[in-house]
């Protein structure tokens, strides 16, 4: 038996819009994301699904970023702000600065791993270099005391 289907409206973008500022599932480490996203899709009065609400927000964020850029290209035309464009602008940015917040971590980590390859090559070098040292120096030795007889 198939769940009926149920459309979003103004009402319930903004519930939505309204509970993802709350709950800030963007800024959920992996393996959590999903429950931040039912947490969401939870607190919502209508029978909506973790995936439908995630859906939902992306679709929002795209078409708020094409009407900026629209926006952007079309000069001075007074355009009518809305309180659904400030949320929409709000999650917009939690999500910006959730991407750049795992950019950034995964740079650093990038960043350790690179200077622990360094580190550890820089370590063998100086084994082998110590190594090579001493055997030189039995060579020498040998070579001393066969010379002396």
């Amino acid at each position: 038996m198939r769940k009926t289907q149920v459309r979003f409206d103004d009402g319930d973008d903004e519930a939505l819009l309204q509970e993802i500022l709350a709950v800030n599932p963007f800024q959920a480490e992996r393996g959590g994301r999903t429950a931040a996203w039912t947490t969401v899709a939870s607190a919502l009065v209508l029978d909506f699904d973790t995936r439908r609400c995630r859906e939902r927000c992306t679709l929002l964020l795209s078409k708020f970023k094409a009407k900026m850029t629209k926006s952007a290209a079309v000069s001075g035309i007074e355009e009518e702000h809305t309180e659904s464009d400030d949320l929409v602008a709000n999650v917009l940015e939690l999500f910006e600065d959730a991407e750049a917040a795992r950019y950034d971590k995964k740079q650093q980590k990038a960043t350790k791993q690179r200077d622990d390859e360094r580190a550890d090559a820089m370590r063998d070098e100086a084994m082998t270099g110590k190594r090579g040292r001493r055997k030189k120096e039995k060579t020498r030795h040998v070579y001393r005391v066969a010379g002396a007889c």
